[in-house]
């Protein structure tokens, strides 16, 4: 039990170090692109710091598989640099590695899990409301007059002007997100309207311009009122507040047996499913790549980190294909389970080598030669 405890605990200890050091890289370049919120859209820092760690779940989400390889990579070379593995395998204590192994593997995977299915989707949902949170507070400040402000992606609007009763004069808007025509809007006056937990912008007496991208046309109707929600302006093209990466596994769950659920949902909840095969594949090519001693002294010329770290980054890339393609083809849900166990392919070359060196016969001893 002791040996399991220290095997299982250096394992944590080593994925634990690469995953900080990871984490913490992912965490300063979301505070780089985030930097324009101070820069462009007038927050401040706590507002920068805010955004990036709502990212980070998302991040830890996709770097831990691959940590806890490296993780149990470091471990296990240690313990054969320091003969500890050596021993291990001498004395016969194979059933404490393993049972050190299925206990690390355990934890990475509910972890993995409850990332995928839960705080992954709390944290996009938290990161839309601090979006759309920021763009509705750009506009209710309006910015400087005369000034042209970047709402989102593809949103700019401008004022001339604003009275002490906070109406805006010269309002005008550009909306270039939608991938079919971009409007525009202009009005004499315009004014924030709060109703329930919506906030509008309520032009008057204006027109709206439309463009039509791909025949060039442009149409125009003009108002006496109209009205916008800043949610919606906020938010960019193509956003639906009911996609899946939103909604924990519990909601979406919910969805499927009331038959509500669309594809793109039903190959959601079972991507997360997917993810949690990544830790046991990668793990077991690791134990069976390195966690037996070899006597032969020789250099290696390729770091075994290196190897495998391109061979659980190329398994990454695989495992987006069946992902993807299963919003538009149910036929690939079942290829998002059996992707992230290719790995297992090349443990299992390497399970054999190790069975086949086992069973070879030891080479006869040679006779003693000068011996008196």
């Amino acid at each position: 039990m002791r040996l399991i405890r220290y095997l299982a605990m250096r394992f944590t200890r080593d994925t634990g170090n690469i995953l900080v050091v990871i984490a913490f890289i992912g965490f300063l370049s979301q505070m780089i692109r985030y930097f324009d919120l101070v820069t462009g859209k007038g927050q401040g820092l706590a507002d920068v710091i805010l955004q990036a760690g709502l990212v980070l779940p998302v991040v830890i989400q996709a770097v831990l598989p691959i940590s806890m390889m490296l993780g149990l990579a470091r471990s296990l070379r240690h313990l054969s640099a320091t003969r500890e593995l050596h021993i291990i395998h001498g004395a016969g204590r194979l059933t404490p590695l393993f049972a050190a192994f299925a206990l690390f593997i355990l934890g990475g995977t509910v972890l993995v899990g409850g990332l995928a299915h839960f705080v992954e989707p709390l944290a996009n949902r938290a990161s839309t409301i601090q979006n759309e949170r920021i763009s509705t507070d750009i506009v209710a400040r309006a910015g400087r007059a005369g000034a042209y402000v970047e709402v989102t992606d593809g949103v700019t609007f401008r004022i001339e002007g604003r009275d002490p009763d906070g109406t805006l004069r010269g309002f005008f808007l550009h909306d270039d997100r939608a991938e079919d025509r971009s409007q525009t809007f202009y009005a004499d006056t315009a004014v924030l309207d709060s109703q329930a937990e919506a906030v509008n912008v309520v032009l008057s007496n204006g027109v709206v311009q439309y463009r039509n991208r791909e025949s060039g046309r442009l149409s125009s109707v003009s108002f006496s009122r109209y009205l916008i929600n800043l949610e919606d302006l906020s938010r960019p093209a193509g956003f639906d507040a009911r996609q899946p990466a939103l909604r924990t596994s519990v909601g979406i769950s919910e969805a499927l047996f009331a038959g509500k659920a669309s594809q793109a949902w039903t190959a959601a909840f079972h991507s997360r499913f997917g993810l949690m095969l990544q830790p046991l594949a990668l793990g077991t090519l690791v134990l069976f790549a390195l966690g037996f001693p070899s006597g032969k002294r020789r250099s290696r010329w390729l770091p075994p980190e290196l190897w495998l770290l391109t061979i659980a980054i190329a398994s990454t890339l695989i495992n987006l294909y069946p992902q993807q393609s299963a919003a538009q083809n149910p036929g690939m849900i079942p290829f998002i389970y059996v992707a992230p166990l290719l790995p297992l392919l090349l443990a299992a070359v390497f399970a054999w080598r190790r069975l086949r060196k086992a069973r070879a016969p030891a080479p006869p001893a040679k006779p003693a030669e000068g011996l008196l």
